[in-house]
């Protein structure tokens, strides 16, 4: 009879030791790992996803589009006169512009899009579940409230986008390269229109110069 209850006594020490185990594997989890998760995806100036992050969430929401059938929308994001800005205000001023920025964009984003930071004064949305059209109003709305945000004393900001996306989805399904190649001419055209426009990709954007680079 005292070796089952050893026996017993043993079995259950083993489970609380593995349950503490687990709980203390938990917190490392919560308290390390994942902030420096974050840390690693995210920009530290706008908060936003870091190119790489950016362009894997952007191939699974594009894999999930397809195999759902809904629409999917890109837009991409130039800050007019940024260099300018920041030669002539200095970088405190250029970070408090962008920082602000990546501010607004997570306030007019949907929980589930895909916002990142893709160069000095690029950004992307990815937009799951949005027509052209919507992504677009989305993005305008965006824009009309940047218009009116001043910065350390800046005013007249603005910045020039391309928005691309599924035009039939019953045709061949485009590659995460063609909406954001689209998307980019489709920007080139309305910085070369006057630059604080928001332009809808055509076939006519087609032959304009991009510089995109994943």
């Amino acid at each position: 009879r005292v070796l089952p209850v050893v026996l017993r006594s043993g079995i259950l020490a083993t489970v609380v030791t593995l349950g503490l185990l687990l709980a203390i594997r938990t917190l490392v989890q919560r308290r390390l790992v994942m902030p420096l998760q974050h840390q690693a995806d995210h920009d530290d100036l706008t908060g936003l996803l870091r190119p790489g992050r950016f362009w894997v969430r952007a191939e699974e929401q594009l894999a999930q589009a397809l195999a759902t059938h809904v629409p999917l929308a890109f837009a991409f994001f130039d800050l007019d006169d940024f260099k300018q800005l920041n030669d002539t205000r200095g970088h405190a001023v250029g970070d408090a512009v962008l920082r602000t920025f990546g501010q607004l964009a997570q306030s007019h984003a949907r929980q589930h899009d895909t916002l990142g930071r893709l160069g000095g004064e690029e950004f992307g949305w990815v937009m799951l579940g949005a027509t052209v059209a919507e992504a677009a109003q989305a993005v305008e709305r965006l824009l009309a409230i940047y218009r009116t945000t001043r910065v350390d004393g800046v005013a007249d900001l603005s910045f020039s986008a391309g928005v691309a996306g599924f035009v039939d989805l019953t045709a061949a399904p485009p590659s995460t390269w063609d909406l954001a190649r689209w998307a980019d001419h489709a920007l080139y055209h309305a910085k070369a229109t006057g630059k604080g426009r928001v332009v809808v990709w055509s076939k006519k954007d087609s032959n304009a110069p991009s510089d995109l680079r994943f």
